[in-house]
Parts: structure tokens; sequence; C-alpha cells
């Protein structure tokens, strides 16, 4: 799922989580959960911030940043969104080649 939010915000930058959430039919939190592991991973930044126009409120749209850097040493961790069968690591170099 990782993947396919990332791959969402890469073709589709400057939208919020809502809107992200309605194009992939994923709910708002499968959404969020994703994107904050991608975020906490520098491999999305944030892009700016606007009114959505469904609710009103200010937001945060999205990003995949120009460069995405790794540290020299990687931990493999597990996933924490599916439940321990695969590992953080494993996504990320695979996310790096898509772009």
């Amino acid at each position: 799922m990782c993947e396919k939010v990332f791959s969402l915000i890469q073709s589709t930058p400057g939208l919020c989580d809502r809107e992200y959430a309605e194009l992939s039919g994923l709910t708002i939190n499968q959404v969020t959960g994703r994107r904050n592991d991608l975020f906490n991973r520098n491999c999305v930044v944030k892009s700016s911030k606007k009114k959505d126009p469904k609710t009103g409120r200010e937001v945060l749209t999205w990003r995949v940043p120009e460069k995405i850097l790794f540290a020299k040493k990687q931990n493999r961790t597990k996933c924490k969104h599916c439940e321990g069968k695969g590992y953080v690591i494993n996504l990320l170099p695979k996310l790096i080649l898509e772009l």
C-alpha cells in the first residue's frame, strides 16, 4: 500500500490526503498512515498549504522531492501497516527505482 500512495503522490503532486484517498479508493486513515511513513523517511515532502474545497479547512499538500537521499547505514524494521509481514527497507529501494 505504501507503493500505491507513493505512486499517487508522485503522479499527482499538490493534493491533500483526502484527495489522495478519493483517487486511490483507500480510506483516509490508510492514506495518512502510509504518507506519514513516507514523510518520516523523506520520500515525500510538504508542498504547500491550500484550502480544501470540500471541507473548507486549510490542508497540507504533498509531493515527491527531486532527490531522495538514504542514510549510509539502514536498519531493517518490520512494517507497521502490514502486521510485520514485510520490511520497510525492502520497499524503499523499489520506490526509488520508479522515479
